[in-house]
């Protein structure tokens, strides 16, 4: 119903149709399947879509030569199903039913995309385009240090995270990312905290005391690292294909 207003935008038709698709499997097929198809694209733009499209470019500005690269395609379809994440469901699905609907038949640009967005649903969303729209490259979030405190039957946790960028993108702003505390049991307590800066420090209370700290490990937001998860339950070796390494197990 809608199209780009300029070939440089072109993730608003194809990215998008790239992710419908994927929508379209995690309803045949379920949320696993969903993300394993995300995970495995996601790995795609992190690792490889810079050098097919000879550079890190916005999304809101692919050079003409490579209209129908990897970033529009991959890294749209990467972009916007976080952008389904930052918006949750039911917002994201209210937002685009009236953007059809008020522009059924036009060229729109990202700008209007947000501006129809956040007329829809009340949200705040110049942050979200600024940083991942707006800017080529990437960032992600590092958790450098965390101390724990007693506090009744409750424990304090301070988490010191690091932000580091790539492909010439600045700092990112206001980003709610999904922080996973951990015990020794692998018992989780996920909470979403919004980072920003080069550095920032996270105050949250945690029901048991945590042994490890975890950031985006539900692939909630597209940030340029890619992980796998995996519980190791015999020796031998295991490929971890969306994190690049080959771990061996050598006893339990």
């Amino acid at each position: 119903l809608v199209t780009c207003a300029r070939p440089e935008e072109m993730y608003l038709n194809e990215g998008f149709a790239d992710f419908c698709a994927k929508l379209h499997m995690e309803a045949l097929y379920g949320t696993a399947a969903y993300k394993a198809l995300v995970r495995g694209n996601h790995h795609e733009v992190v690792a490889k879509a810079h050098l097919a499209d000879g550079g890190w470019f916005a999304l809101a500005d692919v050079p003409q030569v490579v209209t129908y690269g990897e970033t529009s395609y991959k890294k749209g379809s990467d972009i916007a199903r976080t952008l389904r994440a930052v918006m949750g469901d039911s917002l994201f699905s209210a937002g685009f039913k009236r953007l059809f609907s008020n522009n059924a038949y036009s060229p729109m640009n990202s700008g209007a995309v947000r501006d129809s967005l956040e007329a829809a649903t009340g949200l705040e969303l110049d942050d979200f385009f600024n940083n991942w729209i707006f800017q080529p490259g990437g960032a992600a979030f590092m958790v450098d240090s965390f101390s724990v405190a007693p506090n009744g039957g409750e424990f304090d946790v301070l988490v010191h995270i690091r932000q580091k960028v790539r492909g010439g993108a600045a700092l990112f702003h206001y980003v709610p990312t999904s922080l996973t505390c951990i015990d020794a049991a692998g018992q989780e307590s996920r909470s979403t905290v919004d980072l920003d800066g080069a550095s920032c420090g996270i105050a949250l209370t945690c029901p048991f005391q945590p042994v490890a700290v975890r950031l985006n490990d539900d692939d909630r937001l597209a940030l340029a690292t890619t992980v796998d998860t995996a519980t190791i339950v015999a020796a031998g070796q295991k490929s971890l294909d969306n994190a690049d390494l080959w771990l061996t197990t050598t006893s339990l």
